[in-house]
């Protein structure tokens, strides 16, 4: 809702210190990307905008399947408007956390043989290489390219951003 700009709850996102991104629907609703170095929060406007001025944000918190995933971006988006960035505790893992273990084994088929049919048939099995690697889809070829790529930037000292 429209408010004025001395309303201690006014959210007035040309005047805030942040990078944003604004998409704005047919229908004339808005999907906001709040940017931050430590992640980035998306607002899901359902009605109104935030390119007229300062307004009063009512959240929606609707179901409990995905409850704690609405409270938890909630809780980071406190942050970035307390704090103006999301500190490390509210911070996403990357979809790196779920890959290590593969990365490791693609690390030590690469060091008995670094090209993709060898390392794939260590990771995958003889089986699984022998029925898809020339099919039709391309799916397991992309696959062990794409953790070829992660491992050796891994080896290069790529583990030290994700570390930092």
């Amino acid at each position: 809702m429209p408010c004025a700009v001395d309303d201690p709850e006014a959210f007035d996102l040309l005047t805030e210190p942040l990078a944003a991104t604004v998409l704005r629907r047919e229908r004339g609703s808005e999907e906001v990307l709040l940017h931050d170095p430590g992640g980035s929060v998306r607002l899901s406007l359902r009605e109104g905008t935030l390119l007229a001025g300062p307004v009063r944000l009512a959240y929606d918190v609707v179901g409990r399947r995905l409850l704690h995933r609405r409270l938890f971006a909630l809780d980071r988006f406190a942050a970035l408007m307390r704090a103006g960035r999301v500190p490390g505790s509210l911070r996403i893992p990357g979809p790196w956390r779920s890959q290590w273990p593969l990365l490791i084994r693609t690390i030590d088929a690469m060091a008995l043989d670094p090209r993709p049919r060898p390392v794939a048939v260590a990771l995958f099995g003889e089986t699984r290489v022998k029925s898809e690697w020339t099919a039709e889809s391309d799916r397991l070829r992309m696959q062990v390219r794409r953790l070829l790529i992660k491992a050796r930037g891994l080896l290069r000292g790529r583990y030290l951003d994700i570390i930092r």
